[in-house]
């Protein structure tokens, strides 16, 4: 029997469709920031599942720099490297801004070589 059918493994199953899901939607929030959602964005930084949060961090990079680069510097801080991964990428669509371009630097000294890489890019 397949596992997603079995009892034990339904629940890990189902909630890992979810998450891909919001992962899914957070992506889409990049077409919508164009329509001034990126309150949204902000607020799904604080998803408790990181693929909401790194979709989040993607979509701000069509949000104003006003709006995305404080809540992007923010990210920069998550736990998960990917999240990080994606607030710099983000950042870099930022970097005419001062802050962007501060944020990028702190970057730059992350535990994880992908995001310093990634922030490296900046210079």
């Amino acid at each position: 029997m397949p596992a997603e059918r079995t009892a034990t493994h339904t629940v890990p199953v189902a909630a890992a469709r979810r998450r891909r899901l919001r992962a899914d939607q957070a992506r889409q929030l990049a077409d919508l920031l164009r329509d001034g959602y990126a309150r949204t964005a902000v607020a799904a930084l604080a998803d408790p599942a990181w693929q909401v949060r790194a979709g989040a961090a993607a979509g701000l990079s069509a949000a104003t720099p006003e709006t995305a680069v404080p809540a992007l510097a923010k990210a920069l801080a998550d736990a998960n490297a990917d999240v990080r991964k994606a607030a710099v990428l983000s950042l870099l669509a930022h970097r005419d801004a001062t802050e962007a371009r501060a944020a990028l630097a702190t970057a730059v000294s992350d535990p994880d070589a992908d995001v310093r890489a990634y922030a490296a890019r900046a210079a």
